[in-house]
C-alpha cells in the first residue's frame, strides 16, 4: 500500500462544519422569529377585520337611509314579520322600521333588522301597506361572523336613533342619527 504525500482528501474540516451548522441554525431561527411576527399580525388583523371591513359600510349605509327616512319606529324582527316591543317598555330593538314620504304625498316603508339566527342586518321593502305587509329581503348590508354577544341594537331617545354594534371580539361601535321629519305619517 502506496501512501501518497502531498495530496489531500476532499472535505470539511471539524470546525467548517460546525461554521456551517451554526449559520444555518442561526439563519433559520431568523427566518422563524419572522414567520411568527407574520403569523401574530395576521391573527390581530383578521380579530379586526369587523371594525376594518364591515363597520365602515355599516355606518355609510346607516347614515345615507337615516337621511332620507322621514319617521322611524323601534320593531322586533321575527321569521321575516315584524312585531311589537314584547317587552313593554323596553327601548332595544333588533329591527328599525323607516318610512319614507314619497312626493306624492303617499307613504313607503321599509325595515333595516337583524337577525339573530343568520347574524345578519339586512333592509327589507314590502309591497303591501295593509295591517299585515310580508317583508321581503332586498339584501344583506353585513353578515356577522360568531361570537359572543354578536348583535346589533336599535334605541331611539329624545328622536335620535342609535345603531349599537357589537362585533365579534365584543367590540362595540355605536352610530347615531335622526330622521328628517318627526310628524306623524297620517298626515
Amino acid at each position: 500500500m502506496k501512501i501518497q504525500r502531498g495530496h489531500h482528501q476532499r472535505g470539511f474540516t471539524l470546525i467548517e462544519l460546525a461554521l456551517a451548522m451554526g449559520l444555518g441554525i442561526t439563519v433559520g431561527a431568523m427566518l422563524l422569529a419572522v414567520v411568527n411576527q407574520q403569523v401574530s399580525f395576521l391573527t390581530i388583523y383578521r380579530a379586526q377585520g369587523f371594525l376594518i371591513d364591515e363597520a365602515p359600510m355599516m355606518n355609510m349605509y346607516f347614515s345615507r337611509v337615516m337621511a332620507k327616512a322621514d319617521q322611524v319606529e323601534l320593531k322586533y324582527l321575527k321569521d321575516n314579520g315584524l312585531t311589537e316591543d314584547p317587552n313593554s317598555g323596553s327601548k332595544d330593538a333588533n329591527a328599525l322600521l323607516m318610512h319614507f314620504r314619497q312626493p306624492d304625498g303617499t307613504w313607503t316603508s321599509s325595515v333595516l333588522g337583524y337577525n339573530e339566527e343568520t347574524l345578519e342586518l339586512a333592509y327589507f321593502t314590502t309591497t303591501d301597506t295593509g295591517n299585515n305587509p310580508v317583508w321581503t329581503k332586498q339584501w344583506t348590508v353585513a353578515k356577522l361572523t360568531s361570537g359572543e354577544n354578536v348583535g346589533v341594537v336599535f334605541e331611539i331617545e329624545d328622536g335620535v336613533v342609535e345603531m349599537a354594534l357589537t362585533g365579534p371580539a365584543g367590540e362595540e361601535i355605536s352610530y347615531y342619527s335622526y330622521p328628517s321629519y318627526s310628524g306623524d305619517i297620517s298626515e
